[in-house]
């Protein structure tokens, strides 16, 4: 089992914030095919896939259907 605080490491390594002295301590954690190693990898993977999914605008009838999920949901409808 990896250590809890050498994930949150690699969560901050895969989001681009992780600072050099804890870099450090990531890279040496890390050892060639371990299950960290294939962690910050996966964590990487995801986080490039949020950032190009979040540059895709969604589409235009994405808004009216969640307005109209929320309505439904509270009773009120949203405010804008």
């Amino acid at each position: 089992m990896i250590d809890s605080h050498i994930v949150e490491l690699a969560c901050l390594h895969a989001l681009g914030l992780l600072e050099q002295p804890d870099l450090n301590t990531l890279v040496r954690a890390a050892a060639p095919g371990s299950a960290l190693q294939t962690l910050v990898r996966d964590l990487s993977d995801a986080a490039a896939a949020l950032a190009i999914a979040a540059s895709t605008p969604p589409p235009a009838a994405l808004r009216s259907r969640v307005l109209a999920a929320v309505d439904d949901t509270t009773g009120h409808p949203p405010e804008h």
